[in-house]
């Protein structure tokens, strides 16, 4: 499922419920068939509602099918809840990184990582050691199976004779600052996506009787194949860990935390620097649908991720295997074309919502 027919289905489930739209248009790039390029924001409810739910997709650009997909379905439900309950506000955020989303990438335009992307740059986060080591095998210069192959030694090596799996996921996924052709950079300024986000949130969540936040950030690609996640930046037992216990479902849907990787700037964590009202409790989470097919778990993942960055960066997408590797990489981040995933995911996800709006608008 392309972009462009993600975007399509956006705009028309929302000008089909007479919803509101605002573009914010990402100027001087398109997509591979010249097509536009935005981020658009969907309303629903409001001003001075005093609950605002916030849904983002894309921020992983080549994910967002699904999470398309969901908010195409979710919109319905917020309208219903809307036309009954005048405390509550909706805002559908569409593909915040379009560029990534319209070109087979999980990075923009820039090669950035937006969901690393929400740091302090005047306090940037040091690379770890880890990354240094195996910097070269995430990006390698050519994508023959030679230097792949090469590269996967390195990081088998790494993960399990000299150092460990723990230190492997750190090394990858932390996020890190000085290899801008590598895997999960975070870049060395506020990409277009993070100033579009702060945009959306000055002009559409925040009011001066803002009480409560849920923000829902919906990802694919991380975990057992078809499996849906809560995740949040929290320990357990805390004021927000609870909140999310509420949502999770034991058969469907588990409740886990990023354990395995200290993250930096991630978007759902971004809420404390925003200029919220005083005493405004924010509920971060972030949807995460597995895809992964691998008896390892993430090997299929992260060689597509890989290989789709080297074609970027190496070969500027152009190389006889081009259309095959972009192809793959789509299959392996939003396989929506597998009707047991899709069906899964999207059932899940009803769930979730209906749990999620039970506590936003108890009736």
């Amino acid at each position: 499922m392309t972009y462009d027919i993600c975007r399509g289905s956006f705009i028309d489930a929302a000008n089909h419920r007479n919803v509101a739209l605002s573009t914010y248009a990402l100027q001087g790039f398109a997509g591979p068939l010249n097509e536009k390029l935005a981020t658009d924001v969907a309303v629903l409810g409001l001003t001075e509602a005093e609950n605002v739910v916030v849904v983002s997709s894309g921020v992983h650009g080549v994910e967002l099918p699904l999470g398309s997909m969901l908010q195409c379905r979710w919109l319905g439900a917020a309208q219903e809840i809307c036309s009954t309950d005048k405390n509550v506000r909706f805002v559908f955020v569409h593909a915040l990184n379009p560029f990534g989303a319209a070109h087979g990438l999980r990075n923009d335009q820039e090669n950035i990582d937006v969901n690393r992307n929400f740091v302090d740059f005047d306090n940037k986060p040091e690379t770890s050691k880890s990354y240094r080591l195996l910097a070269n095998a995430f990006s390698p210069t050519r994508l023959n199976p030679f230097a792949l192959a090469d590269a996967w030694r390195k990081l088998l090596t790494f993960g399990l004779v000299t150092h460990s799996i723990s230190e492997f996921k750190q090394a990858l996924a932390g996020g890190q600052y000085d290899f801008p052709d590598g895997l999960y950079y975070g870049g060395n300024h506020a990409s277009w996506s993070r100033r579009t986000w702060q945009s959306i949130v000055k002009n559409h969540v925040i009011a001066p009787n803002l009480q409560n936040v849920w923000h829902v950030d919906l990802h694919t690609g991380d975990g057992p194949r078809g499996k849906m996640q809560i995740l949040v930046s929290t320990n357990a037992g805390s004021p927000l860990h609870e909140r999310a216990k509420l949502l999770g479902d034991s058969e469907s849907v588990s409740l886990t935390q990023p354990s395995f990787a200290k993250l930096s700037g991630d978007i759902v964590d971004y809420w404390t620097r925003l200029n919220l009202p005083e005493n405004c409790i924010v509920t971060p989470i972030a949807i995460e649908v597995g895809t992964s097919e691998f008896c390892i778990e993430g090997l299929d993942v992260l060689h597509a991720m890989i290989t789709r960055n080297a074609l970027k960066v190496r070969y500027n997408d152009r190389h006889h295997a081009s259309a095959k590797i972009i192809q793959r990489t789509r299959e392996k981040f939003a396989p929506i074309d597998d009707n047991r995933w899709r069906e899964g995911a999207i059932i899940q996800g009803k769930n979730f919502w209906n749990r999620l709006t039970a506590q936003v608008s108890p009736r």
